[in-house]
This record gives structure tokens, C-alpha cells and sequence, in this order.
């Protein structure tokens, strides 16, 4: 098993919580949380509402990613309307090793990003093309999901990936590329996207031999929500 390459454990340090009530401590799996990371890939599901996204931009802000979206780079510039995670103060983080790079995909500030980057490039200051690294162009010129693809193609090569919310992506003619329950593999897997890319309606199989877990955020009788680690299926 290849194991966790960076993040190793997330737990709640209770001295840091105010109080567990209200959002984000009073989300129900925040009182107990204690996550040990003993794959390369983990995917969190949950129901709306439980949590995931506040747990996965806590997760990304420890990686030295913005919580709105972007790489390492994007950091400093505050692109979306937020600027920390509100619940990663109370969480502490143990890392095999720092990654050095990687990236945060958030769908919902993906046009603030976008726009980042045309801001970058009408400015005469900035040094650099801020679209070499996303294919070229304006992500803004593009749909949502050739913008995500761009993405997927030119930043997710190495590091820490970290996804909240990613969509299936469509192409013109019907060409479709499924990533099954989620891209979260494929992400792992990106070598193989530019060979399978250029056959029509490629599949490409997600957990194929490889070493992952998922983390469900549930829903109890008593109304409750507890965080179980178990095998995808």
C-alpha cells in the first residue's frame, strides 16, 4: 500500500473551541474528530449540510492553499469572498511532509478564480502569463467543464489535491469523460487522462488498484451525525 504520502491526522483540539454550539463547532462530528489518513486518496460524502466542505477547506488551508481555490500562488490575492476556514483554528494537522505544491478545486468560487487570473493579465505589473499554467487562455472562455478539465490537465500533476464539489465533465460531439463516483481518482490517476482523452467517450474506471479510503459524514436516527471511516464502494 502506498499509504498517505503528506496529510496524516486531523483531530479537534478542544481548548481552541469556544463553545460547541453554532456553526462550525456545533456540526456533530467537530466534538469527537480525530482522522488518521492511511491512503494516497480519501473521499469524503456526507449528506448537505454535514460538514464536508467546512472540513475540506480546513483541510486545504493547512496545506497552504487559498479557501476559495487555487494553488500556493493564489494565496495572498483573497479572490473569493472567503478568507480562512472557519473551523481549521480549532483543528490541529500532521503531516508526513509539507507538500510543496498542489491545488484547491472549489466549484463554487470557480469564477471568482477565473477572474483572478484576468485580473493578473491586465495588469502591467504582474510578471509572467497567469494562463500557462491552466491551458492558456481565460477560463472564463471556456465552459464549466473545459475549465475544470484545464485544470485537471495543468495543475494536478503533483502535491496535495484537494476537491469540493467536482462535476462530471462534458465535451461538444458527446464525448464524455466519467470519472464514476467521483474525479478524486482520476485526479490521482492524471498521466493516463491525455491518452484516454483522445478516444471518444472514454471511461475512465475509478479505484482500480488503487489505495484509498472514504470518510462518510451520516446521518443518525437521533438526528445526530457521526464520522465513520470505511472502504469506497
Amino acid at each position: 500500500m502506498m499509504g498517505a504520502p503528506f496529510l496524516k491526522r486531523i483531530r479537534v483540539v478542544p481548548e481552541r473551541v469556544p463553545t460547541f454550539e453554532g456553526f462550525p463547532y456545533g456540526l456533530p462530528f467537530v466534538r469527537s474528530l480525530d482522522l488518521s489518513f492511511n491512503t494516497a486518496v480519501t473521499y469524503l460524502v456526507g449528506e448537505n449540510g454535514s460538514g464536508k466542505s467546512t472540513l475540506v477547506e480546513a483541510i486545504a488551508e493547512a496545506c497552504g492553499f487559498p479557501v476559495s481555490g487555487g494553488g500556493r500562488n493564489e494565496a495572498a490575492d483573497h479572490h473569493g469572498p472567503e478568507e480562512h476556514s472557519a473551523l481549521g483554528g480549532a483543528l490541529r494537522f500532521s503531516f508526513a511532509r509539507r507538500p510543496r505544491d498542489g491545488y484547491f478545486f472549489r466549484a463554487e468560487f470557480q469564477a471568482h478564480f477565473a477572474s483572478l487570473l484576468d485580473q493578473r493579465r491586465a495588469d502591467p505589473d504582474f510578471r509572467g502569463d497567469p494562463y500557462s499554467r491552466y491551458g492558456g487562455r481565460s477560463l472564463h472562455t471556456r465552459s464549466h467543464g473545459e475549465a475544470f478539465l484545464a485544470v485537471m490537465l495543468n495543475r494536478m500533476e503533483s502535491g496535495v489535491v484537494v476537491m469540493d464539489e467536482p462535476v462530471l465533465l462534458t465535451f461538444p460531439q458527446a464525448d464524455i469523460v466519467s470519472f464514476d463516483e467521483t474525479p478524486a481518482a482520476a485526479a490521482y490517476r492524471l498521466r493516463s487522462l491525455p491518452r484516454a482523452l483522445s478516444q471518444d467517450r472514454t471511461r475512465i474506471p475509478a479505484g482500480e488498484g488503487l489505495d484509498q479510503q472514504t470518510l462518510h459524514l451520516e446521518r443518525e436516527r437521533r438526528g445526530g451525525r457521526r464520522l465513520s471511516v470505511g472502504n469506497p464502494r
